[in-house]
């Protein structure tokens, strides 16, 4: 759905620790259950902030495979909140 209503590549979802589901431009290799290998992800992790690599100014590059057609990134951190 976010692919078709944002019109990007693909769209990752993860956990703190691995890839939970991708889909899009590389799903042959960014694969559900690796774990995160991308240290903008890691980044957005670690300091709650958005992280973006346009690919021209901010260089992107696939950690996993070296002919990936992925040509930047956009990281968005969400958090679950508790009631407690």
């Amino acid at each position: 759905m976010l692919i078709q209503e944002l019109d990007i590549g693909a769209v990752a979802i993860t956990d703190r620790d691995k890839l939970l589901a991708f889909t899009g431009i590389g799903d042959d290799h960014h694969l559900p259950g690796k774990p995160i290998s991308s240290s903008y992800t890691q980044r957005a992790i670690e300091t709650g902030e958005v992280v973006y690599a346009d690919g021209n100014e901010v260089p992107y590059r696939c950690s996993i495979h070296p002919h990936c057609k992925l040509g930047s990134t956009l990281v968005i951190p969400c958090a679950a909140r508790t009631n407690g």
